[in-house]
């Protein structure tokens, strides 16, 4: 099972190891002129969930194709700086939770979703729960 240590990658998460379509769970989407963007993503077309449709989107029923969207570029890094190591050390150096809260709730806990894109998007991100029922039912 790959385990994915975001620190480590935190100048550009989307060259993380995770991400590989062998040995991960599969790259970005790709651009694909019969594909709709979903959430600035495409479908993803490598890994072990390259064939995985995702019946809603949100709270709304939309059957899709498993959906990244890498951000790049200056985006991207901005979004890096909030989970770099300067970054987490501000953050735990405060001195009272709400603001360690919010801090990490605008930082870190954003970042990702954000760099990744398509359907990590959105507060209801497929889960092993809802890919399960998505692959038996697609099957």
């Amino acid at each position: 099972m790959p385990y994915w240590d975001w620190q480590l990658d935190w100048q550009d998460i989307t060259k993380a190891p995770i991400w590989d379509g062998e040995h991960g769970f599969g790259s970005t989407g790709v651009p694909d002129k019969s594909a709709r963007a979903i959430l600035s993503g495409y479908c993803v077309t490598d890994g072990p969930f390259k064939d995985i449709m995702i019946p809603y989107l949100d709270e709304k029923h939309y059957p899709h194709c498993l959906s990244r969207g890498f951000l790049q570029g200056e985006e991207l890094k901005n979004q890096s700086m909030m989970i770099s190591p300067d970054a987490l050390e501000s953050l735990l150096s405060l001195d009272d939770y709400e603001s360690f809260n919010l801090g990490l709730e605008h930082g870190p806990h954003l970042a990702i979703p954000r760099s990744i894109r398509g359907d990590f998007s959105l507060l209801t991100a497929p889960s092993g729960k809802l890919l399960s029922t998505c692959n038996v039912a697609h099957n």
